[in-house]
């Protein structure tokens, strides 16, 4: 997703917020009996731990701790580096923000960022979670845009860095650190930044090839996210830009997607089986033909209540027009109305019965949250838009066999 500077404030405000939470919201969600479980595989859905700036990535151990009280037995990670990007969108510099100030990476920032990758990571191998890793990258400065626009060769160096030395290897050493032999990592190595994927496919297949060579991570899984539409970033491949896709792709253990897809009311597990055959059809579109058997992820998932203004929607059919629109301020909650809360809690169980009951060739694996404001019913980071219905009925799917 999108993130404007101008939601910094409140995001450090929803962590006070988390800070005082009361119990009973989790002992709720704690206290329904799961059904009898079925011998069905199915896709867990699990949270966010959001990572946006050198301010906040502390919080991450105890973002996942509350994850933990969840009974999350996964949760995806998502690794945010800023950077400076010119007219054209090439990006310039790597940096993290600090007193709300960009400041261009240098080896302490680095360090620094690595130590508390670390941290975030050995708190989730304490409780024996699987991870998932997503990486951004998100604008700063008076040019700002949407990271699928954005140029750049992840092997060259932008400033003083690659993306490969500013990310790629700070979280690969943070891992090995950390992880023990038997924890899964999923990780992709690009999220939604489809114009540098799409344009520099060959250097992404480096990169996913010397992950696979690190012995340090034997349960390693590497592959790409991209947006659930316009997914080389308005980019029109070459012929040969095309080869170099399909090459990437068929080196990827999994392609992920941020589904933030349009619906029509009611909400219906089909929408998301939609979702994913047009994603599946415009990545062939683009010459990156997805192999039946290779497993997608839901990156990306959720209903922020918001309008395409801004504003909080006002119904149902406001809101399932524009998915990726929501708020962080918890005075303008979407979900204070009757109308508006059913059709959050009507959203995530069409999205629950979709993992439980997928018929398409194509098979979504994972599926993440994003745990943030509006979008986040569990309550991860902003526990004023937790809904504890929502809670108990992803508690209960997740306790289903999955296919871990």
């Amino acid at each position: 997703m999108n993130n404007s500077p101008a939601l910094l404030a409140r995001r450090i405000l929803g962590v006070v917020l988390l800070m005082l939470l009361p119990h009973g919201i989790w002992a709720l969600a704690q206290e329904e009996s799961p059904p009898p479980r079925p011998t069905t595989p199915v896709a867990e859905l699990n949270p966010s731990i959001l990572l946006f700036h050198a301010s906040e990535h502390p919080d991450g151990v105890r973002l996942v701790r509350r994850a933990a009280r969840l009974g999350c037995r996964r949760v995806n990670v998502v690794v945010t580096m800023l950077c400076k990007i010119n007219k054209t969108r090439h990006v310039t510099s790597f940096g993290l923000l600090q007193k709300n100030k960009y400041v261009a990476l240098n080896e302490k920032l680095l360090s620094e960022f690595r130590a508390a990758l670390e941290a975030t990571f050995a708190e989730a191998a304490a409780h024996d979670m699987d991870l998932a890793v997503l990486v951004h990258l998100d604008s700063w400065g008076k040019i700002d845009d949407w990271r699928n626009h954005f140029r750049f060769d992840p092997l060259v160096r932008h400033g003083k860095f690659s993306y490969q030395e500013a990310l790629i290897t700070p979280i690969a050493d943070a891992l090995a650190a950390t992880v023990t032999p038997s924890t899964r990592v999923d990780f992709s190595i690009a999220g939604e930044m489809g114009r540098s994927v799409f344009a520099h496919a060959d250097s992404y297949a480096q990169l996913a090839n010397q992950l696979h060579r690190d012995r340090r991570l034997p349960n390693l899984q590497v592959g790409v996210s991209l947006n659930f539409s316009s997914v080389a970033g308005g980019r029109q491949p070459t012929a040969a830009e095309r080869e170099q896709m399909q090459r990437l792709v068929d080196r990827c253990d999994f392609v992920g997607l941020s589904d933030y897809r349009p619906f029509e009311l009611p909400p219906d597990p089909n929408d998301f089986a939609r979702t994913v055959d047009a994603f599946v059809q415009e990545m062939a579109h683009h010459g990156a033909h997805l192999p039946d058997a290779l497993p997608l992820h839901f990156s990306e998932v959720g209903l922020g209540g918001g309008k395409e203004n801004g504003v909080p929607a006002r119904t149902p059919a406001e809101a399932a027009q524009t998915p990726w629109k929501g708020c962080n301020d918890p005075r303008q909650n979407p979900w204070r109305r009757r109308n508006m809360r059913q059709l959050r809690i009507d959203f995530y169980r069409a999205l629950l019965e979709f993992l439980a009951h997928q018929g398409s060739a194509h098979r979504v694996t994972q599926a993440f949250l994003w745990s943030e404001g509006s979008w986040d019913p569990q309550g991860i980071l902003d526990p004023a838009f937790a809904d504890p219905e929502i809670i108990r009925l992803i508690r209960l799917h997740n306790e289903v066999p999955s296919a871990r």
